[in-house]
């Protein structure tokens, strides 16, 4: 079987581009799998793709894509392919319109999988009719904007199926597109489970990752440790990841005389190993589709601390048994959460246990055969 992904950057850090990685790896052991990427902005992805895998970049900064002076009057042009009230519009152009238009029309390939709103209803208007199109939804869908939603309504009945990643979310998926007749199946997020490193539970340590985003509410966290921090002087937390709040964020550290106990530290491609360091996790989004830190502190033996956000946490997390769930956007209940857990090491320990076990539901290698699962069944009925 050949399949596609269709993803805006497969080279950045986040937990979209995270988790079609992880599928991508697990199905090139069995299909032929290629991953477009519309940018391509750095030598080599940030996380590891199976050298199996084809990766073809539609407007690449890094070594150039020919064009001459047409791609660099194009590039400085909005993307009009591309749906302008999608959220990553500004990652897309004309000249990567032109380029995509040219590969997914001429597309060798029996499934093609859009990893968001823009590049799902391009997928929708443009990809060949003999293609299995599938849309994955990664997001809270009423995070995006109503005229967004009113193209999914009308031309997300072109594809052939959309997977969203929890019950909740396939529930408002269903009540935005009304009754469309497409088939709508829920396929979570994965993760490898096998040979990670797991907390001792020791070190007086948490840990939070994902994009310094304003909707990753890391502001709430920091607020949140001010409070951990007077209670229990020795504990540290360290924050990872990068974006446009980690200015905003440093100011708000040392204006809490934090900068002994938060840090923010950068990038890291294991952090499997930098959650398997700490003995608590925290989650504090305002939205959530299925977070990938969540499933990656858990796997490690590390109970997380989330707020009860739409919809992904609820999804994963049992209140009690293997992490906390608090009111969502409420730093003081976030706070309260996580001495609640340093306080109490035992049932912080009982807690880690039964993480592990929560995680291995979302092992890479039970997930991908649902894909293939789907795929078969999405090309059969297509084939007749």
């Amino acid at each position: 079987m050949k399949i596609a992904f269709l993803i805006t950057h497969a080279y950045g850090m986040g937990g979209t581009i995270r988790t079609v990685t992880t599928l991508a790896n697990q199905l090139c052991q069995r299909h032929d799998v290629e991953v477009i990427s519309v940018n391509r902005t750095r030598e080599r992805p940030f996380f590891r793709l199976d050298p199996r895998i084809r990766l073809r970049p539609l407007y690449d900064r890094v070594d150039g894509d020919g064009g001459g002076w047409l791609r660099g009057l194009l590039s400085s042009r909005r993307s009009l392919l591309m749906h302008r009230w999608d959220k990553a519009h500004s990652h897309y152009n004309l000249w990567g319109d032109l380029r995509a238009l040219k590969v997914i029309r001429d597309l060798d390939a029996d499934v093609l999988i859009g990893t968001r709103p823009a590049l799902s209803l391009f997928a929708a208007r443009w990809a060949p009719d003999r293609v299995v199109k599938v849309a994955q939804e990664h997001s809270y869908v009423f995070s995006h904007h109503r005229r967004v939603r009113d193209a999914m309504r009308r031309l997300y009945p072109r594809l052939d199926c959309v997977v969203s990643l929890t019950p909740a979310s396939a529930e408002d998926m269903d009540a935005v597109l009304g009754h469309a007749g497409i088939r709508h199946p829920v396929i979570p997020n994965s993760i490898d489970t096998e040979g990670r490193p797991i907390s001792t539970q020791q070190n007086k340590l948490v840990v939070a990752a994902g994009r310094l985003a304003p909707g990753k509410q890391h502001k709430h966290l920091v607020k949140a440790f001010a409070r951990v921090a007077r209670k229990h002087p020795d504990w540290k937390l360290r924050i990872y990841g990068a974006g446009a709040c980690r200015d905003a964020l440093r100011r708000q550290i040392f204006k809490r005389d934090l900068h002994n106990h938060v840090f923010l530290m950068g990038q890291c491609p294991n952090m499997e190993r930098e959650f398997a360091k700490g003995s608590i996790s925290v989650m504090c989004s305002r939205y959530e589709g299925l977070s990938m830190s969540i499933l990656e502190s858990m796997a490690c033996g590390v109970p997380v601390v989330s707020y009860d956000c739409d919809h992904g946490p609820r999804s994963i997390i049992t209140s009690g048994e293997d992490g906390l769930l608090v009111r969502n956007g409420d730093p003081r209940a976030l706070a309260d959460g996580i001495i609640e857990l340093i306080e109490d090491e035992s049932r912080r320990r009982a807690m880690a246990k039964t993480a592990i076990d929560t995680a291995s539901a979302y092992d890479q290698r039970v997930i991908a055969r649902r894909w293939e699962k789907l795929f078969e069944e999405l090309l059969a009925a297509k084939r007749g």
